[in-house]
Order: C-alpha cells, then sequence, then structure tokens
C-alpha cells in the first residue's frame, strides 16, 4: 500500500496514491451516471454545490434505483483500498482505528471549464474521501478553511496579514494540490471547496462519507435532504 503523508499545515488530512485506470476502466459508466443526474436536477430544479456547469450524482445517492459508485463492482479492489487506508488514518487522528466502519454514500462531481464546488463541510461524518480520478492541467486544487482562523485573529500579525491571507469572508483558505490518483482523506467538520477548473478537460472527482458503524443512522437525518424531490416522478 502506498504511504500515507500529511499534505497540510495541520495533521488532519492525509493523502495517498492509486491507479484507477479512469478512461479504460471508468469513464463510460462515471459519465452515464452523471447524464442521468445532470437530468434528475434540472428536471426537478434541485440545487447542489456544483456551480457554473458543475453536475453531481449525490443527488441519487439515496434513490434505490442507482447504487452508490462505492457499490460498483469497478471500485471492489479500491473499497478494500480506502478501508486499510482509513485504519492508517484513524491512528494518525488517535482514534480507535479497530472499531468496525461504515460507508455511508458517496458520489462523483464533474466539473467542465469555469466549474467549482462552493463551500461545505460534511455533517455527522468522521472522514470524508476525495478520489481524484481524472484531473487535468490547471484543474484546480482543494481549498480547506483554516481551522485556527480564530487563533489567527488573537496573535500578534503583520499588519497586511489579513489583507494578504484572508479572503473576501473573512476567513483563510489554503490550497491543497491535488493530481490525478491523488485520495486525500480528511475530517467532516474542515470547511473546503474547489478551485475552478480552468482547463478545456473535464475534472471527476469521487467522494465518500465514511463513520463509525455504530454512527450509520445519523445517515438518515440527511436522506431528507432531497426526498421532497426523490419522491416525485421525472417526467
Amino acid at each position: 500500500m502506498n504511504q500515507l503523508e500529511s499534505c497540510n499545515p495541520w495533521p488532519v488530512i492525509f493523502r495517498t496514491k492509486y491507479d484507477f485506470d479512469f478512461e479504460n476502466k471508468l469513464k463510460g459508466k462515471v459519465i452515464d451516471s452523471l447524464k442521468a443526474s445532470d437530468q434528475f436536477i434540472k428536471s426537478m430544479n434541485v440545487p447542489t454545490l456544483e456551480k457554473n456547469g458543475g453536475v453531481t450524482s449525490v443527488v441519487l445517492s439515496q434513490d434505490p434505483k442507482y447504487s452508490n459508485p462505492h457499490e460498483w463492482p469497478e471500485f471492489a479492489e479500491f473499497k478494500e483500498f480506502v478501508m486499510r487506508s482509513t485504519f492508517e488514518v484513524l491512528r494518525k487522528w488517535n482514534c480507535d482505528p479497530h472499531v468496525q466502519k461504515s460507508i455511508l454514500k458517496s458520489w462523483i462531481n464533474v466539473h467542465p471549464q469555469g466549474a467549482y464546488t462552493d463551500e461545505h463541510m460534511h455533517h455527522g461524518v468522521l472522514m470524508a474521501v476525495a478520489a481524484y480520478l481524472h484531473v487535468p492541467k490547471n484543474g484546480g486544487n482543494l481549498l480547506v478553511k483554516n481551522p485556527l482562523t480564530a487563533y489567527k485573529f488573537s496573535e500578534p500579525t503583520h499588519r497586511d496579514y489579513f489583507s494578504d491571507h484572508i479572503s473576501e469572508s473573512g476567513l483563510e483558505w489554503t490550497p491543497i494540490k491535488v493530481e490525478t490518483g491523488d485520495v486525500l482523506f480528511f475530517p467532516g467538520w474542515l470547511q473546503h471547496k474547489t478551485e475552478k477548473n480552468m482547463s478545456k478537460e473535464f475534472r471527476f472527482v469521487m467522494s465518500w462519507n465514511m463513520s463509525y458503524a455504530t454512527d450509520a443512522q445519523m445517515e438518515v437525518a440527511y436522506r431528507n435532504k432531497y426526498s421532497k424531490y426523490l419522491s416525485r416522478n421525472i417526467s
């Protein structure tokens, strides 16, 4: 297994590598799933975090007619890889790695040129996994919000610090450079978003929500997020 490395100033985000062979093994099925998601989003006018033409399959993650990507046979080996990796990440977080873990749901985002994912966190989730299936050159990085921002406001800093490093929302963002094959693990509470994809090629990212198996029932609360749309038929 590839070695995990910390890729941020705070030891909460870890990165490893995986060869997805996206073009040959995954691209066709991924695109079909995203086309169905796009049709659903447009038919039901579903709000999502994907902006400027981005599409997400998360809107179908609770529909029994569609399987989550982590349930696809194409990701069977990757699923085992993730479960082994989460054991190591939990150890680095000083959590109990032996407790049984559960994949709550998974989905795939696609970003054409200019598209991005808006700021958010994964509520009620122990660990978020971001798998970069395909990232073209100038495809954009992950941005994470500094969890020590409150501390930064209280410490002595250079007078230009906030104008140079603080975003318009008043909080600092740190870029995490990503490329094809990267797999990132980070806590669900970490606020994050993406940069715009500036390439003419599409960016494909798969996300998983994970928790302790005893907390799996927490996902029930989030199933209702799109229930009013899923209960209606697409004409």
